[in-house]
């Protein structure tokens, strides 16, 4: 585990009109820092993206569809989990 990051899985409600999936919302009170971007990315079968070091970042990611892997690192020295590298699939 890394300190600070949040997994939160997403619930699709569905009815006769189609389907509709939150992304984020204000009341789970995930971070009290607002939105600033919005971001849509593909990668083809077989690509990888990312291998990017962010010193102070919070990415708010979302799997439209398919299957992905995050692969994270933590460099903070000042971090409890200093040297963690985890996997979310």
């Amino acid at each position: 585990a890394i300190e600070g990051v949040v997994v939160r899985s997403s619930q699709t409600h569905a009815d006769e009109r189609g389907t509709m999936t939150e992304i984020l919302e204000n009341r789970w009170n995930l971070t009290p820092d607002p939105l600033v971007s919005v971001a849509v990315y593909t990668i083809l079968p077989r690509k990888a993206k990312g291998w990017v070091v962010h010193e102070r970042q919070d990415d708010r990611n979302f799997l439209l569809a398919g299957r992905a892997k995050w692969v994270l690192y933590d460099a903070r020295e000042e971090s409890p989990s200093f040297g963690n590298l985890c996997e979310i699939a």
